[in-house]
């Protein structure tokens, strides 16, 4: 009997632990179910099925063309990154991406896009573990090309100051997201031809931008009073009363002559602008010469500046045009007749021009031609032989931009 008892007893227990097991068993399945996804619901996720938690990937896996950006940026690329870096932000948001092609542009010394850039990452992420740096790194930038930085408060039109508190900088930002925001838009112009667009007061990014200086890359109305120095190949007054006859030595008196007047230009782009002068200009002359000289020089030319910087404030100016001189030659004889003769002289100025301002500056140039006088009743171009000389100018000039 005590036998029978203790058999019943151990089939008792068993079936107790294959029951709980069992029920153990279910759950495990049950929570297998909603803990680990099964195969088959990695398909049917990837064929549009319910998402079962985030995705994290994207914070995982690094922008492709981010990275080909700094790529090519660390490789001396600088075109090329920035080919990229305008890709990359049409379809990112990422401030760093900013911030590493406002150092790009720098590198190509284009401080203006590199401000905008700086300014844009400084205002989208002004607690970044980098930004104290790149925000002394931009106040010196913006001193060096802008003369102040808007990290101080001396900024023209902004009594805060500081660069994540300026609204130019809050704009700046706003741009760049309208950029990206058009997928079906044009894609950002490479920065290097920026330097080169036309840009009027009216219509500058940049309120305070010295380039839109009509001197500069703007466009509109400039003044240059001016001095200049000729020297002629011979005397007017020895071709126009004796032609033919041997002109006089180098050093004579009567080849040299000064001319006071100004010109006006109109800056028709960042690249040219027409040139209109007008001066009175007076030969030297002694009591040996055959007659005293005086009368008017002027030209109309067109004007090519090539910047030696990026802020235009050296430039090399080129001006080939058309002279046109009318003189007055009044014989020392008393019974010589006084006359009148003109000249058309093809002429080409070579010049430096520094910006001492954002709208004046000193010219310096070099000018020559060559000249055919004739007399008024043998117009346009008949003269007498002997009569085609040549001069050459030092000029310099005051520019202001109107």
């Amino acid at each position: 009997m005590g036998r029978d008892n203790a058999v019943r007893a151990v089939g008792f227990a068993c079936a107790i632990g294959l029951t709980t097991g069992g029920v153990a068993q279910g759950q495990d399945a049950a929570g297998g179910d909603q803990a680990r996804p099964r195969h088959g619901d990695h398909h049917a996720a990837g064929r549009g099925g319910a998402h079962r938690g985030p995705i994290v990937r994207e914070h995982l896996d690094s922008d492709p063309l981010a990275d080909a950006a700094r790529a090519k940026m660390r490789s001396g690329d600088l075109a090329g990154a920035l080919d990229a870096f305008d890709q990359a932000l049409q379809s990112s948001t990422d401030p760093t991406l900013l911030r590493d092609r406002g150092l790009c542009h720098e590198q190509l010394s284009q401080p203006y896009p590199a401000i905008d850039d700086l300014r844009a990452y400084l205002t989208a992420m002004p607690d970044a573990g980098d930004a104290e740096d790149m925000r002394a790194h931009l106040a010196r930038l913006e001193q060096a090309t802008l003369g102040y930085s808007s990290a101080t408060t001396d900024v023209p039109g902004d009594v805060e100051g500081g660069a994540s508190a300026t609204s130019k900088g809050e704009k700046t930002a706003a741009s760049h997201k309208s950029e990206q925001a058009d997928p079906g838009g044009d894609p950002p112009s490479l920065r290097p031809e920026e330097p080169m667009e036309d840009i009027s007061p009216g219509e500058s990014p940049h309120d305070d931008d010295p380039r839109a200086s009509p001197l500069r890359a703007g466009t509109g109305w400039s003044l240059a009073p001016m001095f200049s120095v000729h020297k002629w190949g011979a005397s007017p007054a020895t071709l126009a009363l004796e032609p033919g006859g041997a002109g006089p030595s180098f050093g004579a008196r009567g080849t040299w002559a000064e001319a006071v007047g100004a010109g006006v230009r109109y800056s028709t782009s960042a690249r040219g602008a027409l040139l209109l002068e007008l001066a009175y200009e007076h030969f030297n002359a002694t009591t040996d010469d055959l007659a005293v000289v005086s009368g008017l020089s002027s030209q109309i030319a067109f004007e090519w500046r090539f910047p030696l910087d990026g802020a235009y404030t050296d430039q090399v100016v080129l001006a080939p045009g058309l002279g046109f001189e009318h003189l007055a030659i009044a014989p020392s004889s008393p019974q010589a007749q006084g006359t009148s003769v003109g000249a058309f002289d093809p002429r080409l100025r070579v010049g430096w021009r520094h910006m001492v301002a954002s709208a004046a500056g000193l010219e310096l140039s070099l000018d020559g031609g060559a000249v055919n006088f004739f007399a008024y009743s043998q117009f346009p171009f008949a003269s007498g032989s002997g009569s085609t000389s040549y001069f050459v100018g030092l000029n310099a000039a005051l520019v202001w931009g109107l």
